[in-house]
């Protein structure tokens, strides 16, 4: 447009003014206003990039300001900046908000987060080793790390490395004062499992034997750090300072031979339990029970399976043991947890009797409230502990469930129905997973026991639902009769 009213117009008009005001003077002022002013603009700066861009070897790329870290991606198309700057300013503007491409918002992404992973690095290693690094092992076994000798080795240097932090812990109990420390005993069980562990990465041949120090000697300075850890009622996984779970999944995965395990757990219905609790239901699995990490293992099987929803959805009702034993706390951390007194253990404990009855009343208030906000996947092994071999030293059935909890749990479901409308389905669960590292043989009244581990085949099997409109004892006898079905099938096909 030239008419009087547009942008030429006006600057026609402005010139005409200032040249019978100031001569020549004042439009060589407002000429200089602005070109300066041209230069500052945004639309300046991203056409005077779009003339570098067009050149293989631009020093300074378009998305160059647009990055946090200063770290340029490639150089965009050039038929992505269209042909004049009024068409193209408009578009790069909107690259502000939304990249032109999926691959350019990943170029971008990895661009940006590949210092922050750097600087993650060493702080994620200080928070697994608070008490530092491990030693190294002899260089003679850099060429085969995976070798018996070299395995051999990597004991005797966690067996040293994990008396000197005790000796350490001991001469610093003064100088900070701590309710609870690793005991003699508890190291010689750790040091035990140790040996177990770096013998079984002999069989597996999946780790070597700087892994096997590292995880090993993480798990007993997690002890240390968490050892005054206090679990809430309800406790959810701990992510900081570094995920839980993952590194509990570290230690475990190593021991389980999935190539000869038996999982009996259809897509189908993992498939039904995720859609269930996306529309707000709630699914809880009533299971058997046999080494202490089976919460963990349920959920790996879910991740393999290519269900995360169900890995980070997973809380375990588990016991007070878990809590309250040093070597198992930093485990009970990585999952979510709401943490009953058995009835096992509540009978054998004389003092603070009532303490734990009201820290169970607390517990299934938690559990109340889970259900009634919907969406919950819940595991709990109604036996109240773990499966104990026969005089054979076979794991030949589940130990029977205690029917009031399966009642208990059905009367949650019923109110968390009635009061919010969440629908609750029971599914009964069976899985094999004493070898990996099985219990003591009898229940024990005191705190601490031995653990030992192997690499060894698993089984787990999934029933079908059950709705918690049938009545309470029908719903109890129908889950422990299909979890033994289950078991059966696990443990004899084999």
């Amino acid at each position: 447009m030239r008419g009087p009213y547009s942008l030429f117009g006006l600057y026609r008009w402005t010139m005409q003014f200032l040249a019978v005001r100031g001569k020549v003077f004042l439009p060589f002022l407002f000429h200089l206003l602005l070109f300066l002013l041209f230069l500052t603009t945004p639309s300046c700066t991203l056409s005077l990039q779009l003339r570098s861009g067009s050149h293989a070897t631009s020093p300074q790329p378009l998305a160059w300001p647009f990055l946090p870290y200063g770290h340029p991606p490639r150089m965009l198309p050039h038929a992505a900046y269209g042909r004049t700057a009024a068409f193209v300013v408009p578009r790069i503007s909107a690259l502000r908000q939304s990249p032109a491409s999926a691959k350019e918002a990943a170029a971008t992404a990895a661009t940006a987060a590949a210092p922050a992973a750097t600087a993650a690095a060493p702080a994620a290693s200080e928070a697994l080793f608070p008490f530092g690094r491990p030693p190294p092992l002899s260089p003679q076994f850099s060429g085969d790390a995976r070798s018996p000798a070299a395995l051999d080795e990597a004991k005797m240097v966690i067996e040293k490395e994990m008396w000197r932090l005790y000796q350490q812990q001991q001469e610093q109990q003064q100088q900070q004062p701590q309710s609870k420390r690793l005991s003699t005993e508890q190291v010689q069980q750790l040091v035990g499992f140790s040996r177990d562990f770096c013998d079984s990465a002999k069989l597996s041949r999946r780790l070597t034997a700087t892994e096997c120090v590292d995880k090993l000697l993480s798990v007993f300075q997690q002890c240390m750090r968490c050892s005054s850890h206090v679990f809430s009622p309800f406790s959810p996984a701990q992510k900081v300072p570094f995920d839980f779970a993952e590194w509990a999944l570290s230690i475990w995965s190593p021991l389980i031979d999935y190539e000869n395990s038996n999982i009996q757990v259809p897509e189908e219905t993992l498939s039904a339990i995720s859609a269930h609790l996306k529309t707000g239901g709630n699914v809880i699995f009533l299971s058997n029970h046999q080494t202490e990490p089976d919460p963990l293992v349920a959920r790996l099987i879910f991740r393999r399976k290519g269900f995360e929803d169900l890995f980070e959805r997973l809380t375990a009702v588990a016991g007070y043991r878990v809590r309250s034993d040093l070597l198992s706390v930093p485990f009970s951390m990585s999952c979510n947890m709401i943490c009953v007194h058995s009835k096992k253990h509540l009978n054998s404990l004389t003092e603070g009797l009532e303490q734990q009855r009201r820290e169970n009343m607390l517990a299934m208030q938690a559990l109340q409230q889970l259900l009634q906000n919907g969406g919950a996947l819940v595991w709990v092994a109604p036996s109240g502990g773990r499966d104990r071999p026969n005089e054979l030293g076979v794991y030949a059935h589940p130990d029977p469930f205690d029917r009031k909890t399966v009642q208990s749990f059905s009367l949650l479901a019923r109110r968390a129905r009635d009061t919010s409308g969440r629908e609750t389905l029971f599914c009964p669960m069976a899985i094999h997973t004493a070898p990996i590292c099985p219990p003591p043989k009898e229940v024990a009244k005191e705190l601490g026991e031995a653990r030992s581990c192997k690499f060894s085949p698993i089984g787990a099997a999934i029933g079908s639902f059950l709705r918690c409109g049938m009545p309470s004892d029908e719903l109890a006898k129908k889950a422990e009769e299909e979890t033994n079905v289950l078991y059966s099938r696990v443990v004899s096909s084999r």
